[in-house]
């Protein structure tokens, strides 16, 4: 049953995994070129319209900053698509650089031993893409908050992804859904174990993985 189930989530991840870099290449290649060259075309146009009245300067300016807006969030949609370089940055700058990317949505710190050092890279992806999931499964209308923490001991590395929000009553209990699913699969796909905890002071999801022997 264990094989079963090791050998369902290493499928599910891998294909996650291919959709997730072709989505990436699509969008770098279709999407965030056309909207770069619409935004040229924009200021190419605003600069010929330089005595144009100010109400009509004033609408491309808008038009302009609304085509930058989508050119960020799908550069943005981009990055978080593909696989982080963690084995230059480390697992630890990843997260970094993922909590500063929702920022804007939600507040979120990292807490990581700066000592902290996953040689895997399976293990480590696995728990960068975990993080991920776990923003989107913990944001909710009563959380302001998540904090991301990392602690790595000699035999295993822990993650632990929680908010400050109360959990919604049609919710309680409930750690179903496709993004627990998904948290699921990659947490089985390198062996960990991985739990949801809901209460009344925040739901916690923590991930314990083993460290491969060097």
């Amino acid at each position: 049953m264990n094989n079963d189930r090791a050998d369902i989530s290493s499928t599910v991840v891998e294909t996650a995994e291919r959709e997730k870099r072709h989505l990436a290449r699509e969008l770098h290649h279709s999407v965030i070129q056309s909207l770069t060259a619409i935004s040229i075309e924009a200021r190419i146009v605003s600069r010929r319209l330089q005595g144009a009245s100010g109400e009509q300067m004033a609408e491309l300016k808008c038009l302009q900053a609304a085509i930058d807006h989508a050119t960020d969030e799908a550069s943005l949609l981009m990055r978080q698509l593909q696989p982080p370089d963690i084995e230059d940055t480390g697992l630890g700058t990843a997260l970094a650089e993922l909590a500063a990317s929702v920022r804007g949505k939600i507040a979120c710190r990292v807490q990581c031993a700066p000592d902290v050092c996953i040689d895997d890279p399976d293990t480590a992806l696995a728990l960068f893409r975990i993080a991920q999931e776990a923003i989107i499964y913990l944001q909710k209308p009563s959380a302001s908050q998540i904090t991301l923490s990392l602690i790595a001991s000699r035999q295993s590395v822990t993650l632990e992804v929680h908010d400050n929000g109360r959990a919604m009553p049609s919710a309680a209990g409930n750690s179903q859904g496709p993004d627990a699913e998904m948290m699921r699969s990659y947490a089985s796909f390198v062996g960990a174990e991985l739990t949801i905890k809901q209460g009344d002071s925040g739901t916690c999801i923590t991930c314990i993985a083993p460290l491969r022997p060097e």
